[in-house]
């Protein structure tokens, strides 16, 4: 199974056009085999799981977890299957090639003898009543930052993840703040769909976030997977 579903989400990794308005990323449809998409949600973490994130409304649980969480013991080695694939070399080639332009110009990797270490992090996200993300720029540690929307189904795809651009055009920002929306338009709102995967580099530009608080009953469950810089 975990070859399977690698494969599968290179292919649409590989062939999936890079979008570049309000800054540069991808949307990827299907991005786990259906079948697998359908079973992990059955099988998915029950609220007691997670832990506080210390972030209103929002909980998270990493991978070593869930296998003691998940009743089904197929649901939780499908889990494990769906991490390892994450984190296979393999997935982050793709998107380093995907966003290699941009992450080459930040760490100036064209120039000779030119490289940088790196390291990835998944874990399952639980967004719920009370959450909200103000535009804000990824963290500086960020080098690509990764989603996949892990509804049941299309019934809230305002639950997504938003886009914006600065009304003042040379506005950016480093990271790790949030700002004021009355400063930015909202471009999009990228559509809480299932088995959705969302993928940018971090840049000074790139301003996103979640609109809310979110009302109660509302529930975000999000695969985060990052690249990022080491420290």
């Amino acid at each position: 199974m975990f070859d399977d579903v690698r494969r599968h989400l290179i292919y649409r990794l590989a062939n999936t056009p890079l979008l570049q308005f309000p800054f540069p990323h991808m949307v990827v449809d299907d991005a786990l085999p259906r079948e697998v998409y359908a079973r992990l949600i059955a099988a998915m973490p029950p609220d007691g799981a997670y832990a506080p994130t210390g972030i209103v409304g929002r909980a998270a649980l990493v991978p070593d977890a869930v296998a003691h969480r998940v009743a089904d013991p197929e649901g939780a080695a499908l889990w494990r299957d769906v991490f390892a694939t994450m984190m296979h070399d393999d997935i982050g080639a793709w998107l380093m090639a995907k966003f290699y332009d941009i992450v080459s110009v930040r760490f100036g990797l064209d120039k000779p003898g030119a490289g940088i270490a790196l390291r990835s992090s998944v874990r399952l996200v639980r967004d719920g009543a009370g959450f909200a993300m103000r535009p804000h720029t990824a963290a500086p540690a960020k080098v690509i930052s990764t989603l996949v929307y892990l509804p049941a189904d299309a019934g809230r795809t305002e639950l997504g993840t938003s886009f914006y651009a600065p009304r003042e055009a040379d506005f950016d920002c480093p990271g790790g703040v949030e700002h004021d929306p009355a400063l930015f338009d909202r471009v999009a709102t990228l559509p809480f769909r299932p088995n959705t995967l969302l993928a940018f580099a971090k840049t000074p530009g790139c301003f996103h976030g979640v609109e809310g608080p979110l009302a109660a009953g509302a529930r975000r469950d999000l695969l985060l997977f990052d690249i990022e810089v080491p420290g």
